[in-house]
Order: C-alpha cells, then sequence, then structure tokens
C-alpha cells in the first residue's frame, strides 16, 4: 500500500519558508542525544536548530537568544521554560556560578550544552574486527546571561557557536524548513523530519527513491518495542504526520524483502525538490569561506577562536569584507553587482538583504 502527500486540486500559494541549515551529526545521530540528555533532549534540539536558524538569519552576528523570541518562534509557553528545573535542586547538579544559578528549564539546558558535549556512537567493521567507537562535538563554547538587575525577569542569553559546530554548518549540514520542524510536533516526528529533509538531498541527486533501513528509521524516531508490528505501527503514524502536517512531498511503502516474512523494509519517492538549492544558499557559502580564509591568514594566529566576534564587527576590515563580498558575488551570478545598492549597508547582514 502507498502513501501519498496531500496533493489539493486547487492548492493556495504557499507562504514563505524558512530554510535553515541543521548539523548533520544532529540528524544522524538523534538516538544518542535522546540517550545522552534524556527529558532535556527535546528543548536541546530545538534550541540547537533555533540557534541555527539565528546564525543562518545573522550570519555574521553573536548569538542573542531571548526567552520571549524563542518561545514564540519555537512554540513553548515562558512560564514552563522559566520554572526550575528539578536537577538544579539537588547539590549533585546544582548550577551555581560565580553566585549566579542556571536554573530555570531553559537556563539549566544552555548551562548542560555548555559543560556537556554531545556524544555519539559508531560502530564499523574491518576484515577480523569489529569496531566500536565514541566520539563528540561541542555545540556551544560560552554563554552569557545579560539583565538588569532592577528588572532581572527580562533576560537575554549571548550563545557562541564552536568553531567545530561552525565548520559543520559550513560544509556537513542539511537544509530544513523551520516552519515544517515546528508543525511536525512531536520530538520523535522532528527527528523523523529532519531525517527525511536530509534524504530529500540525497534523492536529489541520486534521482531515484530511497530506501532506509527500518531498524534505523525506527531508532531515529525513537521508537523502541520488541515486536516489530508495533514498531511498524508507530513509524507509519508518524511518517502519515509529518505527510500531513508538512511541506515535505514524499510517498512512502512498506514491501516484503528477501528472507522477510511480513513487509518491513520500506520504500521512500521524494517529489517537488524546487526549493531546496538557491543561489543566495550557494552565495553565503562562498562569501563564508572565503572570509574564514581571510581571517585565518591575517589573525587566527594572533586571535585564535574570534572569528565569529570578527564577522560581527564593523570596525575592523569593512573595506576588504565588502570586496571579498562583491568578489564572490561576481562568481556566483556570473555579474558584478550594483554597488550604489550597497553603499548604505552598514554590515555585511544588510549586504546580503541587498542581494
Amino acid at each position: 500500500m502507498i502513501a501519498n502527500a496531500a496533493n489539493p486540486q486547487n492548492p493556495t500559494p504557499a507562504p514563505a519558508m524558512s530554510p535553515v541549515r541543521v548539523e548533520r551529526n544532529i540528524i544522524l545521530n538523534a538516538a544518542d542525544i535522546n540517550e545522552h540528555y534524556g527529558t532535556d533532549a527535546g528543548l536541546v534540539r530545538d534550541l540547537i536548530v533555533y540557534i541555527c536558524y539565528n546564525y543562518t538569519h545573522n550570519l555574521f552576528g553573536f548569538n542573542r537568544v531571548s526567552l520571549t523570541d524563542f518561545c514564540k518562534v519555537m512554540g513553548y509557553k515562558k512560564s514552563n521554560l522559566s520554572k526550575r528545573h528539578l536537577a538544579s535542586e539537588t547539590r549533585k547538579h546544582k548550577p551555581s556560578i560565580n553566585g549566579y544559578e542556571w536554573s530555570s528549564q531553559l537556563e539549566y539546558t544552555i548551562y548542560r550544552m555548555i559543560k556537556e558535549n554531545i556524544v555519539f556512537t559508531y560502530k564499523a567493521k574491518v576484515p577480523g574486527m569489529n569496531i566500536e567507537g565514541i566520539s563528540s562535538i561541542p555545540v556551544l563554547v560560552d554563554a552569557r546571561v545579560l539583565y538588569d538587575s532592577r528588572r532581572p525577569q527580562k533576560r537575554y542569553y549571548e550563545l557562541k557557536l564552536s568553531k567545530e559546530f561552525i565548520s559543520n554548518l559550513l560544509s556537513y549540514y542539511s537544509t530544513v524548513f523551520l516552519e515544517d520542524y515546528i508543525a511536525a510536533g512531536t520530538q520523535r516526528n522532528k527527528s523523523l523530519f529532519m531525517y527525511l529533509s536530509m534524504l530529500q538531498h540525497v534523492a536529489m541527486y541520486k534521482k531515484e527513491e530511497i530506501t532506509p533501513y527500518f531498524d534505523h528509521l525506527c531508532k531515529i524516531a525513537d521508537i523502541h518495542y520488541e515486536n516489530n508490528r508495533e514498531k511498524k505501527r508507530h513509524l507509519q503514524k508518524a511518517l502519515r504526520e509529518i505527510q500531513e502536517r508538512t511541506s515535505l512531498s514524499f510517498d512512502f511503502e512498506f514491501y516484503k524483502a528477501a528472507g522477510q516474512s511480513h513487509a518491513y523494509s520500506l520504500k521512500v519517492n521524494f517529489k517537488d525538490f524546487a526549493k531546496l538549492s538557491t543561489k543566495k544558499e550557494m552565495f553565503k557559502n562562498e562569501l563564508f569561506g572565503k572570509l574564514q580564509d581571510f581571517y585565518q591568514y591575517k589573525y587566527e594566529k594572533q586571535y585564535p577562536n574570534l572569528f565569529q566576534q570578527w564577522l560581527g564587527n564593523n570596525e575592523y576590515d569593512t573595506d576588504a569584507k565588502k570586496n571579498i563580498f562583491a568578489e564572490v558575488y561576481e562568481a556566483v551570478y556570473q555579474k558584478p553587482i550594483d554597488m550604489s545598492q550597497t553603499q548604505n549597508a552598514a554590515d555585511l547582514n544588510e549586504l546580503l538583504a541587498c542581494i
């Protein structure tokens, strides 16, 4: 039986979507994040997606997060994230730094993301030997809370991404659409939606249907049952909900592979690749890479790990940044940029808005 994506006869124009680059390790290792962070895993994942969204749309700025904005974008209630985290009540886990307690649901999760790298597991086989390994990647390397002592309830958090994470956002990422990610609903659906979005990119280049492993999809979606029939039922439910709730267009079909007594293998056929690749995304990739090369050549030895701050500082190398911008623009768009349109731009983000 083939499950088809909805396709109304008279569709209304689709609303504008917000593409977000998500580091692929976060997508591929959803099960490790769930295991490592436990009940905090959903908020960790949503924070990472929100930070990636901020970084995509404010490419050259420090990631400033306010509780109000985060809740508005990601669909949380402020009252829930302002409550004290249960783990912060115990002496063992009390997150007190210089007398300031990172004790709310949001603050404690940020605290954990600073304190604990995300750990991933992997397996490999070579002739005569099995390999079991673990690796890790830091997401955040610095977090600051800013507040007025007279109005401490209004707070902002400035979050600095790790060098490794930034590098992967350039070269090892997959694009998801924020509105779809939120609409997917449950954390199970969100994890599965991001994985399917990544597979859509693979299908676009391979130009063929995808046959993901049944057990791996269940692991991504945090579906754990001894009985394969139960696993299949919950996986089908999640796939149908993603079809109904998001704009990700695909059909799926379970089939009986060789050696199977029941249909537990899966085919996924993706449609509508038009929105996946844009010139502007290519331009951002090239621009970011060239700017990173410039910084490494001029500053990295003397000022390591300050690339992100340098990008957002308009007092340093302004002419060089604009020249690199113009060179990359001409290389990608095959025409020179009209600098008269950009002369009033105050920074690189405003330059990007001009194209």
